[in-house]
């Protein structure tokens, strides 16, 4: 009976002993594995650090990119490349405000506002119902395309804003507002500067 309970925790501890050995082999396996992962993420952050330092040219903080190359194109040229990429705001704009009578300095004042907030001057962001520009001005934005892209409110140029009765802006100033609304709500579609001469 002695020898028989022996026998039993014998081969109990047997079992244990295995059990644990293939434990610790697993797990030192594992620990081998991330030490070479650990190695390479090590090497990573060297290579970054490096980068990052002086001898690269780089500022510290900046963000690194690629260079997008940018694409030059005369107005005209702009003007189809818009009508292409804003097919239903085109044919909104034939159907809808072709008839109208062209506001000539509602149209240039608004095409100065588009140019200044490309050119960094201006910020602008999307309102309830308008295109807002940091001095002040809001381009109407909502009624698809009926008062679409005028002049709602000015703080400092009154006499430039109507109403659609009194007539609408140019085909391209139309179709500019189309494209800034849609650079300021989805920037990550427009990373291609168009520099328009």
């Amino acid at each position: 009976m002695i020898i028989s309970t022996l026998g039993m925790i014998g081969i109990a501890a047997s079992h244990v002993i295995v059990g644990v050995l293939g434990w610790v082999l697993n797990t030192q396996i594992s620990h081998l594995r991330s030490t070479k992962a650990l190695k390479k993420i090590e090497e990573s952050q060297r290579e970054l650090a490096r980068l990052r330092s002086s001898e690269c040219g780089l500022v510290p903080g900046e963000f690194v990119t690629e260079v997008i190359p940018e694409i030059v194109m005369t107005a005209e040229e702009h003007f189809e490349h818009l009508k292409r990429q804003y097919p239903e705001a085109w044919k909104e704009y034939k159907e809808t405000h072709a008839p109208r009578k062209i506001v000539d300095r509602a149209d240039r004042y608004i095409l100065r506002l588009i140019l200044a907030y490309e050119n960094g001057d201006l910020e602008a962001k999307i309102g309830h119902c308008t295109l807002d520009f940091t001095n002040g001005d809001r381009l109407w934005i909502s009624n698809k395309y009926y008062a679409y892209g005028r002049l709602y409110e000015s703080k400092h140029n009154k006499h430039v804003c109507y109403d659609t009765e009194q007539g609408t802006i140019s085909p391209y100033t139309f179709l500019r507002v189309v494209d800034l609304e849609e650079k300021i709500s989805e920037p990550v579609l427009h990373l291609t500067p168009i520099k328009v001469i």
